[in-house]
């Protein structure tokens, strides 16, 4: 065989290989590239577990109204009507002229004792706390800890969802770029396996040569499959945790994958510690205002109404002031105090093993930072290895001087090769992710 036919067959391979790679590539005209933030927004938007969030935000903010209203006056209107015993109205007549009406009611032994009456009456109430020595200024302190809490809860939930959310889009980036990878393997071992019958044909290659060529794209295919499964899963892994389906045509932002990896330092920011801080803060002061519950409490009550019995109407009113001073209520206010203080001894060790766990987390990922880098500069260096080493296995079998497994050999390193290069880019974009507020 000369070489002008060697090189002949070099370029009808070359060709057929850039028409599959071409196939096999998404057209950019079709494919619409969905951004991480798009679908961040998206997730927040619609998941059931933030609208949780928000509704306990709501609950305490309607407990911390309930609190304040112990600062106001409470007015009420009471009118009544019913049925009693006889009472008859008795005029008396005093020395100085005046006479009043008084109730009168017959003895057990009078047959019209039982007789009903109708009375009826209208009150209307004025009671405004004096002063409770703390008591209402302590629930509320408890309450707008309680909507702290609530609201510290609710950001902690949106950081993890969106961190969810990004890992979910790193398997899908990942996933999509091994198929692409598999693909453009599969359909070059279709390729190689019809060169292969084709030299076969012409006699060029033995016989043997073309169960192995078969093999090889088969096995390429079984990969084809496993990949496309890969990116399926992952695909309705992120659709799920957006609540929406992505478009038929979606790709991920590829251009991930290009920047360059970042040393974390400390986070300043940490919503989970600061959830855990607040709720700590609300179990304190929700034991102080149990505590509150046993202050005296002073008030001042206006009332004035009217009360009748048959045609006769009588004025009624009270004006005072009271003083009421908890004596004994079993030990309940003090058992609710030890209860809440108890909740925040236990949020004060949650809050200490956040802090370790999120110091030995700021060590791990500082030493992943700087080991994707180096990772991803020694899978480019076997990248750029394994194509000169399978160009000139190639080379070598088409003059004959080398067997096809030692093409297969190649071949097989640079696909591993290729797949290290995206693992280590994707290795890279997660410690950048973990970086993002």
């Amino acid at each position: 065989m000369n070489r002008s036919h060697l090189e002949t067959r070099h370029l009808s391979a070359a060709a057929l290989w850039l028409a599959v790679l071409g196939a096999a590539v998404p057209s950019p005209a079709r494919a619409e590239v969905i951004p991480l933030a798009a679908l961040e927004q998206k997730a927040l938007g619609e998941r059931p577990e933030l609208a949780q969030h928000g509704a306990r935000i709501e609950g305490a903010r309607a407990e911390l109204r309930k609190a304040r209203s112990g600062y106001y006056p409470q007015l009420s209107a009471e009118a009544s009507s019913g049925l009693g015993p006889t009472r008859q109205l008795l005029k008396v007549d005093q020395p100085d002229g005046q006479q009043y009406q008084v109730l009168g009611s017959p003895t057990i032994e009078d047959s019209e004792a039982f007789a009903p009456q109708v009375r009826y009456g209208v009150d209307l109430e004025l009671r405004a706390p004096l002063y409770d020595f703390g008591r209402t200024a302590a629930a509320v302190r408890a309450r707008q800890a309680q909507r702290a809490a609530a609201e510290a809860g609710h950001s902690a939930a949106k950081n993890a969802l969106r961190k969810t959310v990004r890992g979910a889009y790193l398997g899908w980036l990942r996933a999509s770029e091994l198929l692409a990878l598999m693909a453009r393997e599969a359909e070059d071992a279709e390729a190689r396996k019809q060169r292969i019958e084709a030299l076969i044909a012409e006699g060029a290659r033995p016989e043997a040569e073309r169960t192995p060529a078969e093999s090889e794209a088969l096995l390429a295919a079984l990969e084809l499959e496993r990949a496309q499964a890969a990116l399926e899963r992952a695909r309705l892994l992120l659709e799920q945790l957006v609540g929406a389906p992505l478009p038929a045509t979606a790709e991920p932002d590829r251009s991930l994958l290009e920047a360059a990896a970042v040393i974390p330092g400390p986070s300043e920011d940490d919503p989970t510690l600061r959830a855990l801080e607040r709720q700590r803060k609300a179990a304190s002061d929700g034991a102080r205002a149990e505590e509150k519950q046993s202050a005296p409490l002073l008030s001042a009550a206006v009332s004035a109404g009217v009360q009748a019995q048959d045609l006769d109407i009588f004025p009624r009113y009270t004006v005072g002031v009271a003083l009421k001073v908890p004596l004994w209520d079993g030990g309940r206010a003090r058992a609710s105090a030890d209860a809440a203080r108890a909740q925040a001894t236990e949020l004060d060790a949650r809050i200490e093993e956040h802090r370790q766990q999120q110091s030995h987390a700021q060590q791990r990922r500082a030493l992943e930072a700087s080991q994707a880098g180096r990772l991803l500069k020694r899978a480019q260096a076997l990248l750029s290895l394994s194509q000169k080493q399978l160009a000139d296995a190639e080379q070598a079998m088409e003059l004959g001087v080398a067997d096809p497994q030692t093409v297969a050999g190649a071949r097989t390193m640079l696909r591993r090769a290729e797949r290290e290069v995206v693992l280590a880019k994707v290795a890279r974009a997660e410690t950048r992710l973990r970086l993002m507020p």
